[in-house]
């Protein structure tokens, strides 16, 4: 197994992990619990470790980013704004990543990779 691999499965195993110690603590006594308790503590692990893996993803693939990389609107260099902690929603749910964020001076389009072109500065105002 490669570092890269080893080191994403031990972040994949330290989220599960996780979970499953919330789902411990979260159960009720088996007498107690009904099916419904038991339903609700499950889909809430599954919904976990969708985010979980799906953030874990998101940020192993914007590692994997060119330093400077074009802006897809114009064509010119990019520039590092430096790390940017932000929530996305994804089709698992709300998850929180930090990843590069690049600005275009000359067309004021902002890059939050891996995902889409943010808007542009006109756009916001």
């Amino acid at each position: 197994m490669s570092n890269r691999n080893a080191d994403l499965e031990g972040r994949l195993r330290a989220a599960t992990e996780a979970v499953i110690a919330k789902v411990l603590a979260e159960r009720q006594l088996p007498a107690e619990a009904s099916l419904a308790d038991i339903e609700r503590v499950a889909r809430s692990a599954g919904q976990e470790m969708e985010q979980a893996i799906a953030s874990t993803l998101a940020q192993e693939s914007a590692a994997e980013l060119a330093a400077w990389p074009n802006c897809p609107e114009c064509g010119q260099k990019l520039k590092h704004k430096g790390k940017r902690r932000r929530r996305i929603v994804t089709e698992a749910g709300e998850i929180e990543v930090e990843r590069v964020y690049y600005h275009c001076a000359a067309c004021g389009v902002g890059i939050f990779p891996p995902g889409r072109a943010l808007a542009t500065d006109r756009e916001r105002l």
